[in-house]
């Protein structure tokens, strides 16, 4: 499997694209997401802001990745990856401790994946 298309770039650019996905989809849909992850419930309007503040966060998060990428420095990017990185795992972290079933939960796979990725990359490059 040739894996020169995963450069340091590359993977900011779907990093960029995914978090912002990700984000309006959590600001538009959080009933739906909140169900996927901790079953079929009604959840109060604190809740829902706080799900949605938290797609706020995740569609700025991709927008700084975008505006870096843009930019093309690859010091840039990779100071970018190193921090996103670390961001993502303390993430995951606090959502282990939140829900210890980390599997029933729909966020966790893509984090675990742009962990995954973003690891990856920094260690080739």
């Amino acid at each position: 499997m040739n894996m020169d298309y995963l450069t340091l770039r590359n993977v900011l650019l779907v990093d960029a694209v995914s978090w912002m996905v990700y984000g309006a989809i959590w600001i538009l849909f959080p009933d739906l997401f909140l169900c996927a992850n901790f079953g079929g419930k009604k959840f109060d309007w604190v809740t829902i802001h706080m799900t949605e503040s938290f797609g706020l966060l995740c569609l700025f998060s991709g927008i700084v990745s975008w505006m870096v990428y843009n930019r093309g420095d690859e010091d840039m990017v990779r100071e970018m990856l190193k921090i996103k990185l670390l961001i993502e795992i303390i993430l995951l972290g606090l959502m282990v401790t939140a829900n210890k079933n980390i599997l029933g939960q729909v966020g966790a796979y893509g984090l675990v994946f742009c962990i995954v990725i973003n690891s990856y990359v920094l260690c080739r490059n």
